[in-house]
């Protein structure tokens, strides 16, 4: 997704791309139960600068570093600070829904009784408050159905009038599996979802959010995964997803995990893989407008083992870097590094000192949580 007036978790693109939960934990923090599989999103602008920032979720605050826009030595973020209080037990998706250049909090229930209720905390440069409005327009059942078993929230301009729009893949449960819902933005509030796609993703495949094409629109790009490692490409006409075409054979296998972002700054977004575990490589197959080129190695011994990763601008360059959230967190905090794309590899790596909390949600990770 392009983020000029900046657009874009969980995904979140920005996307936050969680799933459905009534008890639910993260991957990669000290409450997680289980393994769960993970698709990535992006963090986003919340102070207008040009740079992405941090944002973490944890006991109902809401906290964000701001970047300094530097990404050397030690001065790269500032020291985190609570921009929220309040209950936050819903989906948060990062994106700006207004269009005034700063990127704001979309809280989606799927967790608890009523289903599908829809809250936004506005950005007003240095924290977030609530909005009525947007909640009023998206009465509970709407954009997530009590019958839905698992879905993922994603936000993107999908009708290309920079504001950011909201859509749900319902991946499993009844007559709804595969089908998109898209609410779009009206610049205070949303309107009423209608189907987009009826027939897209399911089970663990992953979808993405981003301008693959270079039109303005946001379209999807899914992920298979497994042994095939297929990804799809569905263009957004404005009002729906269209037709499908395959875009690369052979990209984020097994649980391997995909993500989207402009690496090279050409105004087209890409498909960025993070193999983890012991080999830790990190693969970019850019985008030509009608299909992904070649997959090739753009860092090695990035996001090792159980690390968790995301995507972010957080230079202002108009090139995506990626992050990895340390899992050697000293006591109850936890650091993470970060690679700048140099347009055909990510550069040297800088460790950004342990200062957040641990066990915390990260904007530029999303998870699938299974209800």
């Amino acid at each position: 997704m392009r983020r000029r007036g900046r657009i874009r978790w969980l995904g979140l693109m920005c996307v936050v791309v969680v799933t459905v939960a009534v008890s639910w934990a993260f991957a990669g923090t000290a409450s997680a139960s289980t393994p769960v599989s993970g698709v990535l999103s992006r963090s986003g602008d919340f102070n207008g600068d040009g740079y992405d920032d941090i944002i973490a979720f944890k006991d109902g605050q809401i906290s964000v570093a701001l970047s300094v826009g530097t990404l050397v030595g030690q001065q790269n973020f500032g020291a985190p600070t609570v921009w929220y209080t309040g209950s936050v037990d819903e989906i948060p998706v990062v994106a700006d829904v207004n269009y005034d250049g700063l990127d704001d909090v979309i809280l989606i229930q799927a967790y608890s009784a009523p289903i599908g209720t829809v809250r936004v905390l506005l950005s007003h440069v240095a924290n977030f408050v609530e909005s009525p409005s947007w909640a009023a327009s998206l009465p509970a059942g709407l954009l997530i159905n009590p019958s839905d078993s698992r879905i993922v929230a994603e936000a993107g301009d999908f009708n290309g009038d920079h504001r950011a729009d909201l859509a749900v893949f319902v991946l499993a449960g009844t007559q709804y599996s595969g089908r998109v819902r898209v609410a779009l933005s009206t610049g205070y509030g949303f309107t009423t979802p209608t189907y987009w796609n009826n027939a897209m993703a399911y089970t663990a495949e992953a979808p993405e959010v981003g301008d693959f094409n270079g039109d303005g629109r946001d379209d999807i790009a899914l992920f298979v995964r497994g042994q095939d490692g297929y990804v799809y490409v569905y263009p957004s006409t404005g009002t729906s997803f269209g037709g499908q075409a395959m875009w690369q054979n052979r990209f984020s296998l097994g649980d391997e995990f995909p993500a989207v972002g402009d690496f090279n700054g050409d105004g087209r977004d890409d498909i960025v893989n993070f193999t983890r575990g012991d080999t830790a490589d990190v693969w970019v197959a850019l985008s030509t407008g009608t299909s992904f080129g070649p997959s090739s190695l753009w860092q090695g011994y990035f996001c090792a083992r159980g690390e968790v990763p995301g995507v972010g601008d957080f230079n202002g360059d108009g090139r995506d870097d990626v992050i990895t959230w340390s899992s050697q967190s000293q006591g109850s905090t936890v650091g993470a590094a970060f690679a700048v794309s140099q347009s055909n590899s990510f550069g040297v790596i800088t460790v950004w000192p342990n200062a957040f909390p641990n066990a915390v949600l990260f904007a530029g990770i999303s998870y699938w949580i299974y209800w």
